[in-house]
């Protein structure tokens, strides 16, 4: 083989491996939740395809394309929610697609769900650290929640003793924030958010957390105890979880600078999970690792302006 040919070889090597990778890439887009057979719409062929994974058969099915009410299985209850959707009938047990990616759809649900929490009320801790005059900051309360015109709101004051943030059935998005954020003589916070379109929330209760002043941001570590109630895979069953946040770092309009925050799921009793880190580092990427019963991790990347895994 001449020089030529050879250069002609590694070029044509090159092409192809770029095209695999693209028709392998368009195949992984192909199958949205509840389309095991890829076509892109949701028919009585899916239908029977999840029936047939359900019973152990070998076909395309996976958790995340056809473990529609998030259980963590593929079994009869997932085909009958496939023959309902291509029926365009009413589906409250709806899976959260994610391009077909190997993401466990529980563990999207559960990110989904608590990064607003994490996002919205937790800018306003810088300016509950010495607050310019005592009361509400009308300005701060407009720029804040979607619905101001419908009374939902929210309010910054001081009485003498205690700065604090409070939330007023504020609407941001999708979610609806209510609770308040203290500092006193301990940092505490309580908060209920709730997401509007699923019609589930979790309640967080967390009590002398540390924050410490990095001189361009505030730095917050501790515990927060979550009560969720989660329809989608029955969460309510396993129980609460703990939330750990270590040097998380945030400045005021801009959150998740720098820092991790841990779901601790050892006592949820949720099958396979053991625990989800996310890890910031003040891009919109957040790069997820999900640890198994058995102490293996798996590692994700989450974009936070798409609001879901790559």
């Amino acid at each position: 083989m001449g020089m030529q040919d050879r250069r002609a070889w590694v070029a044509l090597s090159r092409i192809t491996i770029v095209a695999c990778m693209v028709m392998l890439a368009a195949s992984a887009q192909a199958q949205p939740c509840a389309d095991p057979d890829g076509d892109g719409d949701i028919t009585e062929a899916d239908g029977v395809i999840t029936l047939l994974a359900a019973a152990g058969g070998e076909t395309a099915c996976s958790l995340t394309i056809c473990d529609i009410n998030i259980d963590g299985v593929i079994n009869d209850t997932d085909a009958v929610l496939v023959f309902r959707k291509a029926a365009e009938l009413e589906v409250e047990d709806n899976c959260i697609e994610t391009s077909g990616g190997p993401v466990d759809q529980r563990v999207v649900i559960l990110v989904q769900r608590v990064l607003p929490f994490l996002q919205e009320p937790f800018q306003f801790v810088p300016q509950i650290n010495g607050l310019p005059t005592p009361g509400i900051d009308d300005d701060l309360t407009e720029v804040s929640c979607d619905n101001f015109s419908d009374d939902g709101l929210v309010e910054t004051g001081f009485d003498g003793e205690e700065t604090a943030v409070a939330f007023v059935d504020c609407l941001i998005g999708n979610t609806n924030f209510d609770g308040e954020i203290l500092d006193g003589s301990s940092f505490d916070i309580s908060m209920e958010v709730l997401d509007r379109l699923s019609d589930e929330d979790i309640t967080y209760e967390g009590e002398s957390l540390l924050v410490s002043d990095t001189g361009s941001a505030l730095r917050i570590s501790g515990e927060i105890l979550a009560s969720p109630f989660f329809e989608a895979f029955i969460l309510e069953d396993a129980g609460d979880f703990v939330l750990d946040l270590f040097n998380l770092e945030i400045t005021f309009g801009t959150t998740l600078l720098n820092g991790r925050a841990t779901l601790d799921l050892l006592d949820t009793e949720l099958p396979g999970l053991r625990r989800i880190a996310m890890e910031f580092d003040g891009t919109t990427i957040v790069i997820v690792t999900v640890t198994d019963d058995n102490a293996t991790d798996r590692i994700f990347l989450y974009d936070l302006d798409a609001r879901r895994f790559l």
